[in-house]
């Protein structure tokens, strides 16, 4: 398990990548090197949008993400593209959420929120979507993803879950309870929910030092913070 260690967070994440076909040591690493790098930079731009805004930008949905979202991948791959257009199955128009490309490879992106609490089981809105995203990557293949398939560049598709871990501020967490990535990952690997293809390989996580202190406040008196943040992600090869 690799590990990242800031001041205001620390980030650690689990791989399933080797449980998809055709994938080889050097594209593990390279898209698990692309996804915690990405994790990293959104924890760091959550804090900077936190000390302007006094939230943090996952704490709503899915487009507001985007504000620490955008500027995280843009960061690392020095370009990002948003609701680009393709033709799917039935030259039916899409438009992808998010396409960038670092190196040799581009990553077509499906991106969705929702949240997780302290119960051990999914919502089933976050279900739906999830389901939804893994619907999404399997449009894209390489006969229909036009101008934005480049012969030399490896390529993959992403459904990207991100998802904060809620209590009240009253709540504690178990810190001897290190499992809670490994639990919330074979969430989205129950089989009584999910088919095997629509199974996550890879999660990273964003544990806040000092969660407590960064207290959301809803209307109607509503009280939340957040310990972990979660990025769930099904990685697949473009076919």
């Amino acid at each position: 398990m690799k590990q990242v260690k800031e001041d205001n967070f620390s980030i650690s994440y689990l791989s399933n990548l080797n449980e998809v076909k055709n994938f080889s040591k050097e594209e593990h690493k390279e898209i698990e090197d692309f996804l915690l790098n990405i994790t990293k930079e959104f924890a760091k731009e959550s804090f900077k949008f936190y000390k302007e805004w006094n939230e943090f930008p996952f704490v709503y949905r899915e487009k507001q993400v985007y504000s620490a979202l955008i500027p995280a991948i843009y960061k690392h791959t020095q370009n990002i593209f948003l609701e680009q257009p393709f033709k799917s199955v039935n030259n039916k128009q899409r438009f992808l959420d998010i396409v960038t490309s670092f190196k040799e490879n581009i990553y077509f992106i499906e991106l969705k929120h929702s949240y997780k609490s302290k119960q051990n089981y999914l919502r089933d809105e976050t279900i739906d979507k999830w389901k939804n995203a893994i619907k999404q990557i399997g449009s894209i293949k390489k006969d229909n993803i036009g101008l934005f398939y480049e012969e030399n560049f490896k390529q993959y598709k992403i459904a990207l879950m991100i998802m904060p871990y809620f209590i009240s501020p009253y709540q504690t967490i178990n810190k001897a309870d290190n499992n809670i990535q490994n639990k919330t990952l074979n969430l989205f690997k129950d089989k009584n929910i999910f088919t095997k293809s629509e199974y996550a390989n890879y999660i990273s996580t964003i544990e806040i030092k000092n969660y407590s202190k960064f207290i959301h406040y809803f209307y109607k008196e509503r009280e939340e913070v957040y310990p972990f943040l979660f990025f769930v992600a099904r990685v697949e090869k473009v076919v």
